[in-house]
């Protein structure tokens, strides 16, 4: 039998480890929401809310062709 073993965890307020905390926090409870089976809640997306999500990114996206070339050419002058 041993002695009782009390762990305290000090935050200190307004530092960023506080705020990482809220952040898991809020993020735990929307995933908690967003994965209950609730039958009275109803859908928790539409259908177009999903199609949106799972569709591709479109390749006429002119801010990402200029970092994909710059990739490319740095990756052949190896």
């Amino acid at each position: 039998m041993g002695w009782p073993m009390f762990v305290y965890k000090l935050i200190v307020a307004g530092s960023i480890e506080e705020k990482i905390l809220e952040m898991q926090a809020r993020k735990a409870a929307l995933a908690a929401g967003l994965l209950s089976e609730d039958d009275g809640a109803g859908a928790k997306f539409s259908a177009e809310d999903i199609e949106t999500l799972l569709a591709p990114i479109p390749d006429d996206d002119a801010s990402a062709r200029p970092k994909r070339r710059a990739v490319k050419q740095l990756n052949d002058t190896d």
